[in-house]
């Protein structure tokens, strides 16, 4: 079967065409905002220093020779790509020297900590932070590798306490490996549920980046979900394109004909009082039309359209 999303997808490329003709409204500049660990002076010669490190062993002495003479400059995201190659080569002590002066030289920075973070757990050392639940994550991972029971258990419990693991959490990941099931169990007792449905906020995010979700329920298409199985549709048009596919599936001409009416109707109102969006539903529009003309499970129908 033809993806209905495909077909809106191809009708996009004449928008396409018409944006890249046109100098008004069709894009805007970025807004852009430098991250900490990122100096856009940087990036032209970050990028020759990390093509160095994984080239040949003359290129590679060479950019971390370069790197060090940086690094020792204060430049700290020098210092960090130093460190993070030391890393891959698993010399954990080498790498701390320059992961730890990264984080000195830039200690805001959300990247060069938990690099850091992760050199010292490579050591059998918890990095000092200022906030105890790092600390403590730090040295549960550390408990569980060396198989430390009770001591694991115990920063669960501290974890538990100031709420800050949850029972997703412990039934997940090095947990489950390093915990006894009945020592588990009753730890999971103890905890909460996450409050937050991290999943359901996963695909609003993704659908954001679809450009007709304004107009459709895009979630079936990520989950690869048949429209006509969802119940929670909102947008009007997903709703009366999936009562019409269900009444194609029944085969019944007199109540698709009724469906794909109601559906073109709605369609053409919003088009003309959603202007933001007119032109996808133009392309929503020879998306259907296309549909019904091409895919076989429309064969019946190709007079509707």
């Amino acid at each position: 079967m033809i993806s209905f999303y495909r077909l809106i997808f191809a009708s996009q490329i004449f928008f396409i065409y018409a944006c890249l003709s046109s100098v008004n409204n069709c894009a805007s500049k970025p807004d852009r905002s430098d991250s900490v660990s990122l100096d856009s002076g940087y990036l032209v010669q970050n990028e020759r220093f990390m093509l160095g490190l994984y080239g040949t062993e003359e290129e590679r002495e060479s950019a971390v020779t370069e790197l060090r003479e940086e690094c020792n400059s204060k430049e700290a995201h020098a210092c960090y790509n130093l460190a993070s190659f030391l890393f891959t080569q698993k010399k954990f002590k080498e790498s701390s020297e320059f992961s730890i002066r990264a984080n000195q030289l830039k200690p805001e920075d959300p990247l060069y900590y938990e690099l850091n973070r992760q050199v010292h757990l490579k050591l059998e050392k918890v990095l000092e932070s200022n906030s105890s639940i790092v600390e403590n994550y730090s040295e549960l991972e550390i408990h569980c590798k060396n198989k430390n029971t009770a001591k694991a258990i115990s920063n669960i419990e501290k974890l538990i306490e100031l709420n800050q693991i949850t029972k997703e959490v412990l039934q997940t990941g090095i947990i489950p490996e390093c915990i006894p099931k009945n020592d588990l169990d009753i730890l999971i007792q103890k905890s909460k549920s996450n409050s937050k449905d991290y999943t359901k906020l996963f695909y609003i995010e993704k659908a954001k980046n679809i450009p007709f979700h304004e107009i459709w329920d895009v979630e079936s298409f990520l989950k690869k979900n048949n429209l006509e199985t969802e119940s929670n549709l909102t947008k009007s048009l997903s709703k009366l394109w999936k009562n019409f596919k269900l009444s194609v599936q029944a085969n019944s001409e007199k109540k698709s004909a009724e469906n794909l009416n109601l559906f073109m109707s709605e369609l053409n109102k919003l088009k003309l009082t959603d202007k933001k969006n007119d032109k996808f539903y133009l392309h929503l529009k020879m998306a259907a039309s296309l549909l019904i003309e091409q895919d076989e499970a429309y064969s019946k129908m190709k007079s509707l359209k």
